[in-house]
């Protein structure tokens, strides 16, 4: 484990790691572990509302870690924010998993002849699924445009925005608050160039 200790590049510890080296795999899920409880803290109050046990929040994080360090690439901008990424999107398709068997016990328990059920469905907007879908492809390409013009750091910053607050961030890439801050500024001040000239 000393030896490993030395490696200080995540990139170096994932290749052993994926060479089956047991003990650069248990370093690399020590040292990023916290992620998980990151992510399960700021979900306490889904958590509770599910009535999941937050140790099986916590075994499905390891698993989305296990995946990380078996998937990543050197393509990838950090194993840290590609990591949070897998994490954070296995651990919200759990809860969404579980929501639904929340709804369709509820949905199942309405009465169909309920008038308040029956007001409430007639006052719902229809909703024109190729608007939703033109909607969806023009904002990835356009996310497509704004990434494409981010650096390293900015794109690593960019992939967790909308899911963690800018302490959380600092504390996943290791990288100063300030520099965070210095970043977002830099990816928003691109964004408004690339909306203008949408």
């Amino acid at each position: 484990m000393r030896g490993i200790k030395m490696i200080e590049n995540d990139y170096e510890l994932v290749y052993l790691a994926q060479e089956n080296n047991e003990i650069a795999q248990e370093y690399l899920i020590n040292k990023y572990k916290y992620i998980i409880n990151v992510i399960i803290n700021k979900n306490l109050a889904r958590i509770t509302a599910l009535k999941i046990e937050r140790d099986d929040i916590f075994n499905i994080g390891l698993l989305a870690l296990h995946q990380a360090i078996n998937t990543f690439n050197s393509n990838d901008s950090s194993f840290a924010s590609f990591a949070t990424i897998l994490i954070n999107r296995r651990i919200n398709n759990y809860f969404k998993i579980n929501n639904r068997k929340k709804d369709s016990v509820y949905i199942n328990s309405i009465s169909l002849n309920d008038e308040t059920f029956n007001k409430s469905i007639l006052k719902e907007k229809v909703i024109n699924p190729d608007a939703v879908v033109i909607k969806e492809e023009n904002h990835q390409e356009l996310a497509q445009k704004i990434y494409c013009q981010l650096t390293d750091l900015e794109k690593s910053i960019f992939k967790l925005i909308g899911d963690f607050d800018i302490q959380e961030i600092s504390k996943i890439l290791n990288v100063d608050v300030k520099k965070v801050y210095n970043a977002i500024t830099r990816i928003r001040n691109k964004t408004s160039k690339v909306l203008a000239k949408s």
